[in-house]
């Protein structure tokens, strides 16, 4: 999949302060490709290591498992319901409920990376649970609507763009009222 430059350059925007923290965030508008930014981001996590996606709904896990696979060439485990990931899996995509409640079956050191899909939701007790349990990832939170609180838990915004920069850069269609 062909990025768009925008998407590029959050990529390598969110390398560039991952290099210099544990974590960061970017704010990118609805219809930007937040889940191809970060499948992207999850594909440069070189082998053997591991990716974690959380989202706190079913339908953005499945959305999350497509296109890891389709950018991947991986199908990516699943860990929710009833399915278990096994530990060899390179992707792991779960609901951070889920995850709450079998973090324990992965070692602290298990992820090199774990994603907080629509991260604005992160400070909440259960997802700062989650993200905080794996010591050695870097935390990487993408999200339209960012807060205050997200934005200091991930201390570092590394890019934003705006619904109107897409606008104008002719990815979305004008808003017509």
């Amino acid at each position: 999949m062909r990025l768009r430059p925008y998407q590029a350059d959050l990529i390598h925007l969110a390398l560039d302060a991952l290099r210099g923290s544990d974590r960061c965030m970017i704010e990118a508008a609805t219809g930007a490709g937040k889940t191809v930014i970060f499948c992207e981001l999850a594909k440069l996590v070189p082998a053997p290591k591991k990716v974690l996606v959380l989202a706190h709904r079913h339908e953005l896990v499945g959305q999350a498992a497509e296109k890891l696979e389709a950018m991947t060439g991986i199908a990516p485990a699943i860990e929710s319901g009833k399915s278990k990931a096994p530990m060899d899996a390179r992707f792991v995509v779960s609901t951070v409920q889920a995850m709450n409640r079998r973090k324990v079956r992965f070692s602290r050191d298990h992820f090199r990376l774990v994603v907080a899909d629509e991260c604005h939701h992160a400070t909440s007790n259960q997802w700062k649970t989650v993200l905080e349990y794996w010591t050695d990832a870097k935390l990487f939170g993408v999200t339209a609507t960012p807060t205050p609180e997200a934005e200091e838990f991930f201390q570092i915004v590394a890019g934003r763009i705006t619904l109107a920069e897409l606008i104008q850069q002719g990815y979305l269609a004008p808003i017509k009222v």
